[in-house]
């Protein structure tokens, strides 16, 4: 009887455990994407010697270009299930953290922890003058929370370099997994300070 019971309960444990992959990304999902970008695309924007620093994106500037072009460029890139996976995905994003043990190249400062070094009505040569002190460096990367489709094979990035208050640009790009590489799909916002 227990044999019964053990094999009509395996098909069910595999089918939820399948249904819940379609749901969630993995770690290994974000981070495969995120060092791609870190290690491929950061590197033209700097490449000064040392110790490089990255944090979290501001994630309402991130996400509302993201939200602009989903709902305005209907297009072969995404379905319906797609656009709303991606979605839910946003109302995770704005609480993201980047987590040291995965980031291969550079060092994480949390966005909590520039926001330390500037104080409200301050002007912004206070704080690059605070973080340079503070970390040795004139300048940092950020990347937001990938947002990936319901295959995990196409992926929405905003990554900027910041180096001052007249000094940064930055992206938001769609990449796409095509033989187990990121490709670069395209460019939805550029921005430059």
């Amino acid at each position: 009887m227990r044999k019964i019971f053990y094999i009509l309960l395996f098909p069910l444990i595999i089918n939820c455990s399948k249904n819940n992959n379609s749901d969630t990304v993995s770690e290994e999902d974000i981070y495969s994407i995120l060092n791609f970008v870190i290690s491929t695309e950061l590197p033209r924007f700097s490449n000064t010697p040392g110790k490089s620093y990255i944090t979290e994106s501001f994630t309402n500037f991130s996400l509302s270009s993201q939200e602009e072009y989903l709902n305005n460029n209907p297009d072969s890139l995404f379905n319906k299930k797609d656009i709303e996976f991606i979605h839910q995905q946003m109302e995770d994003a704005v609480d993201f953290k980047l987590n040291q043990n995965f980031i291969k190249s550079k060092t994480v400062i949390s966005f909590d922890s520039l926001l330390k070094l500037r104080n409200k009505g301050e002007r912004t040569w206070k704080f690059w003058e605070r973080f340079s002190k503070k970390y040795g460096k004139h300048e940092y990367f950020s990347i937001s929370k990938p947002l990936f489709s319901v295959d995990k094979k196409t992926a929405i990035v905003s990554y900027g370099f910041h180096c001052g208050s007249l000094c940064g640009e930055g992206l938001t790009e769609i990449y796409r997994l095509v033989n187990e590489k990121w490709i670069r799909i395209k460019t939805i916002e550029t921005w430059v300070s």
